[in-house]
Order: C-alpha cells, then sequence, then structure tokens
C-alpha cells in the first residue's frame, strides 16, 4: 500500500463517520419535532374534549331548565 491508498482510505473513513453524524444529527431533529407534534396533538385533543363536555352540559342543563 502506498500513502495515496492510505490517505484514500483515511477519507473515506472521515466521510462516513461525517455522514453518520449528519445522519444522527438529522434524526434527533425529527424525532424533536414529531415529540412536539404529538404533544400539540395531545394538546388540541384535549381541548375538543373538553369543549364538547361544556356543550353537552350546556344542552343538559338549557333541556332541564325548560321543563
Amino acid at each position: 500500500m502506498n500513502i495515496d491508498e492510505l490517505r484514500l482510505m483515511a477519507d473515506e473513513k472521515t466521510n462516513d463517520a461525517k455522514a453518520r453524524r449528519q445522519r444522527r444529527k438529522r434524526n434527533e431533529a425529527f424525532r424533536s419535532k414529531l415529540v412536539k407534534q404529538r404533544a400539540l396533538q395531545s394538546q388540541h385533543r384535549y381541548l375538543m374534549l373538553s369543549i364538547g363536555a361544556a356543550v353537552v352540559a350546556w344542552t343538559f342543563a338549557g333541556i332541564q331548565a325548560l321543563r
């Protein structure tokens, strides 16, 4: 093996490591975004259920008042 081949192998290893770091960073960003998105969906679901419960209670109270 000559010096050029050794340099080429070192460059390939460096590029592989760099690509792995970039993939890991991208995956972490995606996971973080997914966690935030799920938290927002959970908040929205809770809000919609609360509004639905309030509408049902208000309707029931209105029906009782009409009797």
